[in-house]
């Protein structure tokens, strides 16, 4: 016993020497980051990522912009997590110690949820009873229903109105679910309509292994405030879909490809949050936004700009496109292909209020064309 004690303790004291090594090194990144040659650089995802990359080497480990100026550094292999904020690099999460201790809690009482332990965004257990869930083709876990996450299915929340609690969810959004059947826990990886139609007014933090986030908060009309969104995040179709009164937004990363109908219907949104420099699709992106004012800059990713900023009649001001569009174009959304629609009317409706003025900027090589085709005097290129 006393070997098995003595051999328990060298285990762990090498364990608290890699973890203090690994502390240590993202310090150094941050630090080689912020100097820069010479000159001083804001922390970013990307470059904070590309010098993680080269110290401890590629795909080891994942930075994720928790915003605030907030990252997460999070291990691939040993699954521990360290959190850098404005006052330095602090140790997070140890995932592998959490899931070998994880154990359901006692209110969890579902004949369903009988040997299937989930852990939230923040470590701890979480009640399965109050989320639907359902294990993928590629092995993943999506919190919904077979329906809601098919293309042409009744769109159901994942989490009922019921299990609200003044407009926020008990305990936090399940990262890792273990089921029945599973030997290891799981990523959470598609949290489709995860909230629709609820009366969520304070969205909770989104894990960082989910990309698809298709019409996740669609329809919760007392959000005022979009969450952080993780680097992982390739999917945001619809996902603030209807949200009428979200005010308050934060860029969206990189790594999200499909932005069709993010913000459709967004009534009370003002200023545009950053695009990611890889969207492709920004069908409908912006429709119906009526209160929008100030735009953002459009990357040359983009190849669908149908209907992106129709009926925004308070839009003004400088707008940049730089989209690599033409003419007309397929859209990859329901109805899937079934008609080719022209991205040269994604001003239509836009900039009619009275008194106000827009003009449009960029690389886009039908830019012309575009405005000429919104038919309004108060829309000119630059």
């Amino acid at each position: 016993m006393e070997v098995i004690g003595i051999l328990a303790k060298a285990s762990q004291g090498k364990k608290e020497m890699v973890s203090a090594q690994e502390k240590e090194n993202i310090e150094l990144a941050v630090l080689n980051v912020k100097i820069g040659e010479n000159d001083y650089k804001e922390l970013s995802q990307s470059n904070l990522q590309l010098e993680i990359d080269n110290i401890f080497g590629k795909s080891k480990a994942l930075v994720i912009d928790a915003g605030n100026k907030t990252f997460i550094v999070s291990f691939i292999e040993n699954k521990r997590d360290y959190i850098i904020t404005p006052n330095g690099v602090e140790k997070s999460v140890n995932w592998a110690e959490v899931m070998t201790n994880a154990i359901a809690p006692e209110n969890q009482i579902e004949e369903r949820n009988k040997d299937v332990i989930g852990i939230g965004t923040d470590g701890n257990p979480v009640n399965m009873d109050l989320w639907e869930y359902l294990k993928l083709e590629d092995g993943t876990y999506a919190l919904n229903n077979e329906t809601s996450l098919s293309e042409n299915g009744i769109r159901t929340s994942g989490y009922s109105n019921n299990n609200l609690q003044n407009g926020k969810i008990q305990g936090t959004i399940p990262q890792y679910i273990k089921g029945k059947n599973d030997r290891e826990f799981i990523p959470v990886t598609n949290i489709s309509y995860l909230f629709y139609n609820t009366n969520l007014s304070e969205a909770p933090k989104i894990p960082y292994t989910v990309l698809n986030m298709r019409g996740t908060f669609n329809s919760c009309q007392n959000l005022t405030k979009m969450p952080s969104i993780p680097s992982n995040v390739i999917n945001m179709y619809g996902s603030f879909s209807g949200c009428t009164n979200l005010t308050e937004t934060c860029p969206i990363p990189d790594s999200v490809i499909n932005m069709g109908g993010t913000f459709y219907q967004c009534s009370s949104l003002t200023i545009a949050p950053k695009i990611s420099n890889n969207a492709m699709s920004m069908y409908m992106t912006f429709q119906a936004c009526t209160s929008l004012e100030v735009a953002p800059k459009i990357p040359e990713s983009v190849t669908i700009l149908c209907y992106t900023f129709c009926n925004c009649n308070n839009l003004q001001g400088t707008l940049e496109i730089n989209a690599n569009v033409t003419g007309k174009q397929l859209i990859p959304e329901p109805p899937e292909f079934l008609e080719c629609i022209d991205n040269l009317n994604c001003l239509s409706g836009a900039t009619t209020n009275p008194g106000i003025k827009l003009t449009v900027t960029g690389s886009c090589p039908v830019l012309n064309q575009i405005v000429y085709d919104a038919n309004n005097s108060n829309i000119t290129t630059k």
